[in-house]
């Protein structure tokens, strides 16, 4: 943060061009917002580059005109991921034979004097992550696929835990889904290398080991690259067991170790564009999701690193991985910002042993000072052992250093470019603004904005968080849906910038919602949509605006509505949510209970007695609607908790501007003067350009 963003970098390189240019952003918090490439098809990566801190940050310029919306309409096509006749897996050819540079047999993979040193001294100091792991190892711990054993081998040379651990090893790889070998594909093979080479396998047993992990091998030749977790679980399963076999000439690394290009044509191409897309840490999945898949990486990448003696993939942002996940932490370590597809929304006891298993390792590969106190807090609050507790799994053991430097906590902003968010991070508060890139992976959102705000122990200001269908739809967010639609296929974060107590975050989206392959496409109905999202304090109150516009038709009006998903489609049934809107844009914002609505006002309370009230300011006259959702989406919604419904407004204007202003705390007066909002005597400046504002 605290940067002017200098470089926008277009790259395509079907069309092998355009060039770099140069483009300067009226923003303080620079970003690099990453659309990602597909399969065999013209593709672009568009941003700026510059890396967020978690600092205060000084006022940025003063943003004096309007510049009027742009219209985007003839974005870069970007490749095609659906059809409209049939939805298919695209894949990845089996490719051939390439051969990866020969392993340094005189280390074992991720056993580096250094870490090797570490474990021998946290067995010898009876660390407490090094009791575990004896006590789990002997416990025969659930879940477990031999790696407490073997870590613990490695660490003392007890060959009783070795044997063990090849027990174990060989129970739990027989007869497994294509789900547990992209998770465990890349521990198997470490720690395959460990005990056969280690001495303590005979060759019967390394034998049987080779032959199982030789068919996950066949199984991860062909893998959907959009699923961003089974690419990247299977390719680094596969250089890792090429590495533990040192048989590199004789196994298929789909694209080896060297990026050719930015496509998805190869396995590490594909790594390549999910890695830049993670720039500010937020790997471009959910927030579930990119937990296990960002663990899965780091050990891979260490893997090769600890083989080679060299980082073939320096486009890794491992440094940002710490600081996005302290900003995604709430201050009283009580929540995380969850998005994207949730199994456990809210859950922070039940899933925590897999966040910390991240941050460990994490921390062990950056020597982060300020993911160690974190992690420190998080095992002083919960504790290290037990049943709701900090309790990572054996992976974190893999890189933790506990004594590296430890920071005080660390507060203030973050930028995940990539992913398109924004946060700050304080001790009683976290605002959360969204303008989404699309990613091109499963478990993402299907819309482009959203707002959240942790304040004072709960979620003053959220909305439902689920997993599945219905979770992915705009009406779930605090956004901005266009005709029953959260955005076009092309979508994008246009900039970041934050102030004195504030962060704010603009995004566009335009163009047709299908992938240029989509066969007879309807004309593209939205010719400019987008928004510009302040959040910050005005005294005790906690303030969000936002500014929507939107220049587009009802699409029911064009050619070819019959071509847009039909209402049985099993996922999005376009047209049925296009006539639920009415073919209209709608401004959304969820409450817990139902709010009181006067005129252009919503006013209600949280769980917590905190007042909110969200006040619109169109300058045409507006109509609201509030729903029920348990009503809305049918009680009980599979893809959502009972516990997470409640009740949203949408709001529309014939204007081609509405404003919302949201209150958490005692109500500011607001007033409007063009572009300018005041709150409590607080002036902000939103356009589609940049904020101005303290």
């Amino acid at each position: 943060m605290g940067r002017t963003c200098t470089r926008f970098r277009v790259l395509d390189f079907v069309l092998n061009s355009p060039l770099p240019v140069e483009h300067h952003l009226p923003s303080v918090a620079c970003l690099r917002f990453a659309l990602i490439v597909a399969i065999a098809t013209p593709t672009g990566l568009v941003g700026c580059d510059a890396t967020p801190t978690m600092t205060p940050n000084p006022a940025p310029a003063v943003v004096d005109s309007v510049i009027p919306p742009q219209p985007i309409d003839t974005l870069v096509d970007q490749p095609p991921v659906d059809s409209a006749v049939v939805d298919t897996a695209v894949v990845v050819p089996a490719m051939d034979t390439i051969v990866v540079p020969p392993p340094v047999m005189s280390a074992r993979l991720l056993v580096t004097p250094a870490r090797l040193a570490t474990w021998q001294r946290m067995v010898a100091e009876g660390h407490p992550l090094a009791r575990l792991a004896d006590a789990n190892c002997q416990a025969n711990r659930y879940g477990d696929g031999g790696l407490w054993c073997a870590w613990w081998f490695m660490a003392t040379r007890d060959s009783v835990a070795g044997r063990k651990a090849v027990g174990t090893w060989l129970a739990t790889t027989s007869g497994v889904s294509l789900n547990a070998i992209r998770e465990d594909f890349v521990e198997k093979a470490v720690t395959y290398d460990w005990l056969c080479a280690g001495g303590v396998a005979t060759p019967s047993q390394c034998a049987t080991m080779r032959s199982r992990l030789d068919s996950w091998k066949s199984v991860c030749r062909t893998v959907r690259m959009e699923d961003g977790d089974q690419a990247i679980g299977c390719y680094f399963g596969r250089v890792a067991y090429a590495y533990a076999t040192g048989d590199s000439a004789d196994v298929m690394v789909a694209g080896g170790l060297v990026r050719t290009g930015f496509d998805r044509s190869t396995y590490r191409n594909t790594i390549g564009g999910y890695f830049d897309a993670m720039e500010g840490g937020a790997l471009g999945e959910s927030f579930a999701y990119d937990m296990g898949t960002a663990m899965l990486a780091l050990i891979g990448v260490e893997v090769v690193k600890s083989a080679t003696g060299v980082n073939h993939f320096p486009e890794f942002p491992v440094a940002d991985l710490a600081r996005y996940h302290i900003a995604s932490t709430t201050g009283d370590l009580r929540q995380w910002v969850q998005h994207g597809d949730e199994q456990d929304p809210r859950d922070q006891t039940g899933r925590l042993f897999k966040r910390m298993t991240l941050y460990l390792g994490v921390q062990g590969v950056t020597k982060d000072p300020f993911l160690h106190s974190l992690i420190r807090d998080l095992a002083a609050k919960y504790g290290w052992t037990g049943n709701g507790s900090a309790e990572p799994w054996a992976r974190a053991l893999l890189f933790f250093d506990p004594y590296a430097p430890v920071a005080s906590p660390l507060f203030g902003d973050w930028v995940a470019n990539g992913h398109g968010m924004i946060y700050s991070r304080q001790p009683t508060q976290t605002l959360w603004l969204a303008a989404f890139n699309n990613t091109f992976e499963d478990h993402q959102y299907d819309h482009l904005f959203d707002a959240q705000v942790y304040k004072n122990g709960e979620w003053a200001l959220t909305h439902p968080l689920g997993y599945g269908v219905e979770v992915a739809r705009v009406t779930t967010s605090n956004g901005l849906s266009l005709a029953g639609l959260g955005a076009m296929f092309n979508r994008r974060m246009t900039w970041t910038t934050s102030g004195s107590g504030w962060i704010a975050i603009a995004g566009v989206t335009g163009g047709s919602p299908y992938a240029s392959n989509y066969y007879l496409p309807p004309p593209p109905f939205i010719r400019y949509a987008g928004r510009t999202s302040v959040a910050g304090t005005v005294g005790a109150t906690t303030v969000v605006i936002t500014r929507d516009t939107v220049d587009m038709d009802d699409p029911r009006t064009l050619p070819r509505f019959d071509r847009y998903r039909p209402t049985t489609h099993s996922s999005s049934p376009h047209q049925a949510w296009i006539n639920d809107a009415n073919g209209l844009p709608w401004t959304i914002w969820h409450s817990p209970v139902p709010p009181n609505v006067h005129g252009n006002l919503l006013t209600w309370a949280t769980v917590g007695g905190q007042a909110v009230q969200v006040e619109l300011l169109p300058d045409q006259p507006i109509q609201t609607a509030t729903y029920d959702e348990a009503t809305l989406w049918g009680s009980p919604c599979p893809a959502i908790r009972a516990s997470e419904v409640g009740w949203q407004t949408r709001a529309n204007t014939a204007a081609p501007v509405l404003w919302s202003v949201v209150q958490i705390g005692p109500p500011l007066p607001v007033t409007r003067s063009g572009d300018t909002i005041t709150v409590g005597g607080q002036a902000w400046t939103l356009t589609t350009a940049g904020v101005a504002g303290p």
